[in-house]
């Protein structure tokens, strides 16, 4: 939750390593020591990350061309639409009584 839901990537700990599986020993260590001291530390973000497949971030010489300029605005513009409609649904669902983002906190 805290790697997907928060965007904290650096955090992550995989499953298992070359067909190797961790213990739960060694996940709750990690869990222990590494995740649950950094909650003090960290913000959570209002909204979690949205991850559109975009255009790769490319280094820049001069000035961006048009095309780009009008894709990157209409890239914003979907990740707004999306949240927007994201945000429709969770209202509706919680109207017909799915859910409550009060009773989960």
């Amino acid at each position: 939750m805290r790697v997907l839901g928060l965007g904290w990537n650096d955090l992550h700990h995989a499953w298992s390593k070359n067909g190797t599986k961790y213990t739960w020993e060694e996940l709750a260590t990690h869990l222990k020591t590494k995740i649950i001291p950094e909650e003090s530390i960290r913000n959570i973000p209002e909204q979690p990350p949205v991850n559109l497949p975009s255009r790769k971030e490319l280094p820049v010489l001069g000035t961006l061309a048009p095309d780009i300029v009008q894709l990157d605005n209409a890239e914003q513009s979907k990740v707004t639409e999306f949240d927007k409609m994201a945000r429709n649904k969770r209202d509706k669902q919680e109207e017909e009584g799915f859910g409550d983002r009060v009773a989960e906190m």
